[in-house]
């Protein structure tokens, strides 16, 4: 059980700070976020083996440079059995410039890694090899995957959220997803001042809507956006659009989610 957000939009004051807090109750072991970094023109990725609570008090500075940015991915963490808890294997992860971050479980994981190593050694793909030999987490194996926007070879469940530095995606697959489309402004500024426009994904409503209620200089309506399964979701500036379905593995349809409960 883990947590993800991302957005795209001018963040209220505190926003980042406040979502990371709210989310902790989905788990303690790592938080991260990855954000479009005006102060160097390009992502940024800040992670650490840390519960939320303890990270936005010693990352300030970061979290002060992720308010700034009109684009983000966060998570917080809490590991499936037997994975690896530490700096590494905190999420986001970086794909070819593809950042990423997962909750849920990719069975098939070792399977696709087998399958990476071998067609980069015989391609002599020396990234993808060292790639491959650097995984030991599910997770990390979701990058080429969703590089390419192809997730058929995906076993498992996934709430994912990831970003090529210029544009924000999100999908779910037997895992909880929502959107937000929020309009704001500082109460300091008056009435007058115009709305502001955010646009936000997270693992469950509640989570939005606690980090919103935690903003008490800051005035706010939003519209949840409902997120279907295994669709393609762009987070842009003025909405959260479905782009195309999604084919993942007939494993993970649900007549097979079924049986396997049964």
């Amino acid at each position: 059980m883990c947590a993800i957000f991302g957005w795209k939009g001018p963040l209220p004051p505190g926003f980042i700070h406040q979502i990371l807090v709210a989310s902790e109750f989905r788990g303690k072991d790592s938080t991260g976020i990855a954000f479009r970094d005006q102060d160097v023109a390009r992502m940024s990725i800040v992670k650490q083996a840390i519960p939320a609570s303890v990270f936005v008090r010693s990352n300030r500075v970061w979290l002060d440079r992720g308010q700034r940015a009109s684009l983000g991915i966060g998570h917080v963490r809490k590991a499936s059995h037997s994975m690896p808890v530490d700096n590494v294997n905190a999420h986001p992860y970086n794909y070819r410039g593809t950042i990423f971050a997962h909750n849920g479980a990719l069975k098939n994981w070792r399977l696709l890694r087998e399958d990476m190593l071998r067609v980069a050694i015989e391609s002599k793909n020396t990234f993808d090899e060292a790639y491959a030999k650097a995984v030991t987490t599910d997770s990390m194996m979701l990058g080429p995957a969703l590089k390419s926007f192809d997730l058929s070879g995906l076993q498992g469940s996934f709430g994912l959220v990831w970003s090529d530095g210029q544009t924000v995606y999100a999908a779910r697959s037997h895992k909880e997803l929502s959107g937000a489309v929020i309009k704001w402004r500082v109460k300091s500024e008056g009435s007058s001042a115009p709305l502001r426009q955010l646009n936000v994904i997270s693992t469950l409503w509640s989570i939005i809507e606690s980090t919103l209620k935690s903003l008490h200089n800051v005035s706010w309506t939003a519209e949840e956006v409902v997120l279907d399964q295994n669709m393609l979701y762009e987070i842009r500036a003025d909405d959260i659009y479905a782009v195309r379905p999604l084919t993942f593995s007939a494993a993970n349809s649900a007549d097979a989610f079924s049986s396997a409960a049964a």
